[in-house]
């Protein structure tokens, strides 16, 4: 592997943990980590004086996320699949799981707005799991190029 390839997936990771450390701040101060905060914050809140979302509003804020979500875990799993991590189980299971807690991540809010606040547990969990999967993966990418010099890429 030509070293701007690894200073590139080195600048990549840097900036990528900065989008997901803003993004954590955000969601910390906009919605909150309780369950109840997650349901106030879609389903309006009369003391907090905030409305209820609407299926049209999700839609414009969720319609630009599954594009962007959908490119930046593939452009990071396809940076895994340099790697000796290719033909490993890991890798096939990072696949599965990184989509599927992106979709539940995506799709619970509509679930909250007909009703279903369990949906608030699981938008809470599958956010906390795609971080951890995100972190793993950079964890991954760093290892197998800072610390394994003599890998086939």
């Amino acid at each position: 592997m030509h070293n701007s390839y690894k200073v590139s997936i080195i600048y990549f990771v840097f900036f990528s943990i900065l989008l997901l450390v803003s993004a954590f701040m955000i969601f910390a101060t906009k919605i909150g980590f309780s369950p109840a905060d997650i349901s106030s914050y879609y389903l309006g809140n009369e003391e907090k004086f905030m409305q209820a979302k609407s299926f049209s509003g999700l839609l414009k804020v969720i319609y630009p996320h599954i594009f962007a979500m959908a490119l930046f875990t593939m452009v990071l799993l396809h940076f895994v699949y340099f790697t000796n991590y290719k033909k490993s189980k890991i890798f096939q299971y990072l696949i599965i799981s990184t989509y599927l807690t992106i979709l539940l991540e995506i799709f619970s809010p509509f679930a909250i707005l007909q009703g279903a606040t369990l949906f608030a547990i699981i938008k809470l969990i599958s956010m906390l799991c795609m971080f951890i999967l995100f972190f793993y993966i950079f964890w991954l990418l760093l290892k197998s190029i800072l610390i394994q010099k003599n890998q086939n890429f």
